[in-house]
């Protein structure tokens, strides 16, 4: 081989060997921290958080009772324009109403 290829695979090599060590030195360090077991969860698929999941949960739970409360809502609107709007003829004084008599 030649002498000045050799050169400079040597001086190649001896940076890139100290920052492949550091990177993958960084890296193992990053794996370690929350950081790291939140970007591996990310990677898996996985992208909630365990202590949200109990949260969450409420949030449905609410959200189901807040769907349901709507539909009496909606129900109890619906019966009171169906009362407003019959028509039964000339409303009835009741009795011992002022004006009556």
């Amino acid at each position: 081989m030649d002498t000045d290829f050799l050169l400079a695979l040597q001086g190649v090599l001896g940076v890139m060997i100290p920052v492949l060590a550091l990177s993958v030195g960084g890296l193992v360090i990053v794996a370690r921290t929350r950081l790291g077991e939140a970007l591996a969860r990310r990677i898996a698929g996985d992208s909630r958080h365990p202590d949200c999941e109990a949260e969450l949960d409420a949030l449905h739970e609410e959200l189901a009772t807040l769907r349901t409360q709507l539909a009496e809502t909606q129900e109890r609107l619906g019966f009171a324009e169906r009362l407003l709007t019959r028509v039964d003829g000339p409303p009835q004084p009741r009795p011992g109403a002022a004006g009556a008599g």
